[in-house]
C-alpha cells in the first residue's frame, strides 16, 4: 500500500512542477511580448519605424542612433547586464524621466516600459 501512495505522490509532484513551469513560461512570454510592443511604440515615438525594434542587434544599432551615442556604444549595449541598465537610463533620458523611473525600468520593466511607451509625452 505504501508503494502505491509513494507512486501517487510522485505523480502529483510531477503535475505540480508541470503547472509551475507553464506559469513561469507564460509569464516570461507575456513579459517579452509586452517589452517588444513597448519598444515598437518607443521607436515610433522617436521618429523611427516601429518594426526596427523587433529585429535583434539591428534594434540596438537604431537605438544607439536614437539616443545620439557613438556607434561604439553598440558594443556596450551588447554586454548584457551593463547594456540593459545603460539602455534603460538612455530611454528614460530620451523622455525626460527622473532617477526613480530609471530604477523602475531596470527592476520592473513589464510595468515601466509600457508606461514609457504609451503615456503621452
Amino acid at each position: 500500500a505504501e508503494d502505491g501512495e509513494a507512486e501517487v505522490s510522485k505523480k502529483n509532484v510531477k503535475k505540480e512542477m508541470g503547472v509551475i513551469s507553464l506559469i513561469i513560461l507564460g509569464y516570461l512570454s507575456l513579459s517579452f511580448l509586452i517589452y517588444y510592443i513597448s519598444w515598437f511604440k518607443i521607436f515610433s515615438k522617436s521618429g523611427q519605424a516601429g518594426w526596427k525594434a523587433l529585429i535583434p542587434i539591428f534594434n540596438i544599432f537604431i537605438f544607439t542612433k536614437i539616443v545620439k551615442k557613438p556607434i561604439w556604444w553598440l558594443a556596450i549595449y551588447l554586454i548584457l547586464p551593463l547594456g540593459y541598465v545603460l539602455s534603460s537610463i538612455q530611454a528614460a533620458k530620451l523622455f525626460d524621466k527622473k532617477l526613480l523611473f530609471v530604477v523602475g525600468l531596470i527592476l520592473l520593466p513589464i510595468i515601466f516600459f509600457p508606461l514609457l511607451a504609451f503615456k503621452k509625452n
